[in-house]
């Protein structure tokens, strides 16, 4: 510190500090290892081995949303996508409550829920909104507006022009996910509003992408083994792939355990 009184303060130059508050959340996503996302798997299935019973239920839950939603006229996908911020929402509090020890209480996680209703509907416009605009950019120039019809339910001729609009689709959809990857997480539990929560995860996903391709590369493996044995892996994977947003933003977002693994088990 200067002896001046009147010299204005100055602060050396270094890399911002990550500051956690009295819950061991970091204002800064860290940037995990990139074999961390075959830990995220290893921490998924450890939590679902868990409580089976809740995760095949939430699982069941999430195909039902899925397909249930394609029947309602004029709604379709456009009606499912709206609901991905909720359905979500139940999800990650149903984990938080089992990390904590309280159990998994889908009465209460729904009501917890509640404060966040508007906040989560911005975040399904935005989804949706995501949605609607990927599907004009890859699909009309190659298709013709009539290829939107999928956005609610209609299927599309499939060609070979339908296989390159679905890739390019893809390639927009992956970095404009990252704005909501973690939105939810961290709406829900940490208060931010729809705006802070999609800067927030953006920044995260960015900064965790081997990560996320070590993952998916992890995932591939998984789809295969799960899908030989008549589809029944699913009844398996499909839970533990739904817990990988949780275990991921546990490992990304907090401190890291003594060991450095993901901390989707212990309390905070």
């Amino acid at each position: 510190m200067s002896a001046n009184p009147y010299e204005a303060p100055r602060s050396a130059l270094a890399d911002p500090v990550e500051v956690h508050d009295e819950t061991g959340f970091l204002d800064t996503p860290r940037r995990v290892p990139a074999s961390h996302g075959g830990k995220w798997v290893s921490a998924a299935w450890e939590m679902f081995k868990s409580t089976p019973a809740v995760w095949l239920l939430v699982a069941l839950m999430y195909v039902g949303m899925l397909y249930g939603t394609r029947f309602v006229p004029y709604v379709g996908i456009l009606g499912v996508t709206f609901l991905f911020p909720y359905f979500y929402g139940v999800l990650i509090l149903l984990a938080d409550g089992i990390r904590r020890g309280r159990g998994a209480d889908l009465g209460a996680a729904m009501a917890a829920l509640v404060p966040h209703m508007s906040a989560l509907a911005v975040l399904g416009l935005v989804y949706i909104a995501i949605s609607v605009v990927s599907a004009v950019v890859a699909y009309v120039p190659l298709m013709g507006l009539d290829s939107l019809g999928i956005l609610i339910g209609r299927v599309p001729v499939v060609g070979k022009e339908f296989y390159i609009a679905a890739a390019i689709r893809w390639v927009i959809l992956i970095p404009m996910g990252f704005l909501l990857h973690y939105s939810h997480n961290l709406v829900i539990l940490h208060g931010r509003t729809p705006l802070q929560a999609m800067r927030t995860s953006f920044a995260a996903c960015l900064r965790n992408i081997p990560a996320f391709l070590y993952f998916s590369m992890v995932l591939v493996g998984l789809v295969i083994g799960a899908t030989l044995p008549l589809l029944l892996g699913w009844f398996v994977l499909l839970p533990v792939m739904l817990l990988i947003n949780y275990v991921s933003y546990r490992d990304i977002f907090f401190a890291p355990s003594g060991n450095g693994a993901p901390q989707a088990a212990g309390n905070a």
